[in-house]
């Protein structure tokens, strides 16, 4: 979590801000993360609402508005559908629901086509930023706000990319398996 943490810092999430998380928070770690991050090692508020599942989509809407969320977090794909749902309800993204900041894993989405649906202008439209981890090594890599790709957590992690039948280390460019090693963890997920 506090890599975690230390990626939305490096983003720029800003003290004040309420964040609403789309993870999941059942047995997936993935919204614990988040949650022991931002009401640790951040002074940001955290409302931890889920993917639909643990509280659906129209209420999730309604907490936005009432409690001024201006960061989401989560899978794009989801947070994209939520847009759809306040003009369900309609509430007006980037009016009635001023986001200005999506950290989530941006996948195949287009970054524009997200910003664009959490705005209602060009003026108003909601920095994004995307990260890589795993629940086994946590945050491995953010984007930082100069948006020119991941930044590795080096302090806390190896990363070799290898072929996947000799296990030897490809070539500078190429694909391969990447392997991470834990630089700081002495127990075992």
């Amino acid at each position: 979590s506090l890599l975690v943490a230390r990626s939305y810092r490096f983003m720029g999430l800003k003290p004040a801000a309420t964040i609403q998380s789309c993870y999941g928070h059942g047995m997936i770690n993935g919204g614990h993360y988040n949650r022991e991050a931002v009401t640790h090692y951040t002074n940001a508020m955290f409302l931890s609402a889920g993917t639909g599942v643990e509280t659906r989509s129209a209420q999730q809407v309604h907490l936005m508005k009432t409690f001024g969320v201006n960061v989401l977090v989560g899978f794009v794909d989801y947070i994209k559908r939520l847009a759809d749902v306040a003009k369900e309800q309609e509430l007006t993204p980037g009016e009635d629901i001023k986001i200005d900041m999506i950290i989530g894993h941006l996948g195949m989405e287009s970054r524009e086509a997200i910003a664009k649906a959490w705005s209602n202008s060009d003026s108003t439209m909601p920095e994004l930023f995307d990260w890589y981890g795993v629940g086994d090594t946590g945050a491995i890599a953010a984007e930082g706000p100069d948006h020119d790709g991941m930044h590795v957590w080096e302090d806390c992690h190896y990363l070799e990319l290898l072929d996947p039948q000799s296990n030897l280390k490809v070539p500078q460019g190429d694909k391969g398996n990447m392997v991470v090693t834990c630089l700081y963890k002495d127990d075992v997920y």
